[in-house]
């Protein structure tokens, strides 16, 4: 992510500008945790202006090393747990899924299915407001959501409360057979990843999609993919279901860079512009 070229030493020196216009350029620099905790260090009046205003803007990423000095964080400063709205979690211990538990307003949640199957069996809901999940190695995960739910493991606040509420919805695998719609009835948004674009493939997801009413974004990325005009076929397409883009992520373009601009308001994965290339 492009760091904001005004340094905190020199934010400092801007304490005795209008609340307002200090409010500003600190909302324009804190673009990452490691500046937001730059920006608390620099005095109490930063500090006091940083600590919560930026918070709820601020994509915050955790992994199974830092989950635990996380959670004490949150344990000591529950005004902090309840001011975090994008978490980003890379690990699969249980207190990843205590994490997600214990940040009440959380509007988006990037995690491993594991996490996910966690979360729902820990029975602690407090959320309302969870609109976009992401999740990583998803393959079985509906099946499994559907026999916790068959066997009553899986409350019905839960599916109410966060799958029926969910609108953006990212998975990092293919989307398997046992997809159920009926899981995720507001989706608006839908994307996942593929090693190679094929046509079949992506037919394929159409057709599985096609329950959703309301699903008006659906977005493919990839790594691999040749870089080649596309052909006659490509185009017809792409023509076909005017809802689909193409993403490639290359070397500029990483998944965590374009989940962050979703909290940061810059370009996301679901604005990002497309190029068609050649499909296989």
């Amino acid at each position: 992510m492009e760091e904001y070229s005004i340094s905190t030493s020199r934010i400092g020196d801007l304490g005795r500008l209008p609340t307002e216009l200090l409010l500003y350029i600190i909302a324009e620099a804190c673009e990452s945790q490691t500046i937001y905790r730059s920006l608390l260090l620099v005095n109490r009046h930063i500090h006091r202006l940083t600590k919560f205003d930026r918070l709820p803007f601020l994509p915050i990423r955790i992994t199974a090393n830092s989950a635990r000095s996380f959670y004490q964080t949150l344990t000591d400063n529950p005004d902090v747990a309840s001011n975090v709205r994008y978490l980003w979690i890379n690990g699969t211990l249980e207190l990843c899924a205590t994490i997600a538990a214990s940040c009440p307003n959380l509007v988006s949640l990037a995690c491993d299915k594991i996490v996910l199957l966690h979360f729902f069996l820990t029975r602690r809901f407090p959320h309302k407001n969870l609109r976009e999940l992401t999740l990583f190695n998803s393959l079985n995960c509906w099946i499994r959501l559907k026999f916790l739910d068959e066997h009553g493991a899986l409350s019905p606040i839960a599916r109410h409360r966060i799958c029926h509420r969910i609108t953006h919805l990212r998975i990092h695998d293919s989307l398997s057979p046992d997809f159920d719609p009926s899981i995720f009835p507001s989706l608006t948004h839908f994307s996942r990843s593929f090693r190679l674009p094929k046509q079949t493939h992506i037919l394929d997801d159409v057709s599985i999609l096609k329950p959703f009413p309301n699903l008006n974004n659906i977005v493919l990325t990839t790594f691999f993919w040749e870089d080649l005009p596309p052909d006659e076929k490509s185009v017809k397409l792409a023509k076909q279901d005017d809802r689909i883009r193409i993403l490639f992520f290359g070397k500029e373009t990483s998944e965590f860079m374009l989940w962050s601009g979703r909290a940061l308001g810059k370009e996301c994965i679901w604005t990002k512009r497309h190029e068609m290339r050649h499909l296989t």
